[in-house]
């Protein structure tokens, strides 16, 4: 009998909660059935999603996850508590032969000391959107049936997936598009030799390094461009200091400037009405 994947497991968890429940893989110890969306990879849930658009919201969140992640490599055990805005999560690591291959994430909690740290950033946060009926021993209940059925995949189907390095630069791509993204910061991030860690993106993409960061950028910026912000704040809002340069490259991969793009939405949204 064929198993479901990871990702239709999540989901029937946090079915019915406001939960959210993510899974970081940290080795090549992977198979198709624990591929998961970038949004089950990341801190997705919309109190962060807003938190992040703070000016140095998602820099500070940024941090605290990777001091998180790596006290939880360090250790090899679980942690929890608050994270520096308010938000509570739990985290505990997924060992596969003493290796910890990856980190179950559970959080989106709401507490009362959590709340008053949310409310000192913003009363317009919505709190509403936490789940407030998860102590730690059912997020200790929820990694654990996860783990578990990890552990499960893995002995059914193997590992037959490349390095998860490419997966994990994607991801850190999404997270930071704002940012000036280089293929020398991802080599020391995550610990490639620059010119490897190029052709090896290439290879498992098809794109440059910079090409794809464009692309994704370019990807964004169209979809912001059918609200009401100007040129010039989606431009920066997606990593582009340089407005003319923007315009270039978004007019070599749609074909128009964002101004006749964003007029020809327009008219096809006016002529369906």
């Amino acid at each position: 009998m064929d198993c479901a994947s990871l990702c239709d497991l999540i989901k029937c968890i946090e079915y019915g909660n406001k939960l959210h429940i993510g899974v970081i893989m940290l080795s090549n110890q992977m198979n198709e059935k624990m591929l998961l969306p970038l949004e089950m990879k990341i801190h997705a849930s919309a109190i962060c999603s807003e938190i992040k658009e703070m000016n140095g919201g998602y820099q500070t969140c940024y941090a605290c996850r990777n001091a998180a992640i790596e006290k939880v490599l360090a250790t090899k055990s679980s942690s929890y508590g608050l994270c520096i805005h308010g938000v509570y999560e739990y985290m505990q690591p997924v060992l596969f032969r003493d290796e910890v291959i990856a980190i179950i994430f559970v959080g989106n909690i709401l507490t009362d000391r959590g709340r008053e740290r949310l409310m000192n950033i913003s009363e317009a946060l919505p709190l509403d959107t936490m789940e407030i009926n998860c102590d730690l021993q059912k997020c200790v209940e929820i990694s654990n049936l996860i783990e578990g059925y990890i552990q499960i995949l893995l002995e059914k189907y193997g590992s037959n997936l490349k390095n998860p390095v490419i997966d994990h630069i994607k991801s850190y791509i999404a997270e930071n598009m704002e940012n000036d993204i280089s293929v020398v910061e991802l080599s020391q991030r995550f610990g490639y030799n620059e010119a490897y860690l190029g052709r090896l993106f290439k290879t498992e993409t098809g794109y440059a390094i910079r090409e794809y960061v464009n692309r994704e950028r370019i990807k964004k910026a169209k979809s912001r461009l059918l609200t009401g912000e100007s040129v010039i704040e989606i431009a920066q809002s997606v990593g582009f200091n340089n407005v003319t340069y923007f315009n270039k490259i978004f007019k070599q991969q749609v074909g128009t400037t964002p101004t006749q793009y964003r007029k020809a939405h327009n008219a096809t949204k006016q002529e369906t009405w």
